[in-house]
């Protein structure tokens, strides 16, 4: 990736990734819970449509 003029390596992609994921998921169990306040997290919308499977 950095032959390509990016400034990350792959395990802090994989580290970002994960972190991600983890928001999702929290935000989707606080989300089922009855009478709980809609929670959302960064890039919500669009890990819904990539996640939303799982």
């Amino acid at each position: 990736m950095m032959e390509r003029g990016h400034d990350r390596d792959t395990q802090q992609c994989r580290i970002k990734v994960k972190e991600l994921q983890n928001a999702y998921h929290k935000a989707c169990e606080a989300n089922s819970h009855s009478g709980a306040a809609p929670t959302t997290c960064r890039f919500y919308k669009e890990l819904d449509m990539i996640l939303g499977g799982d």
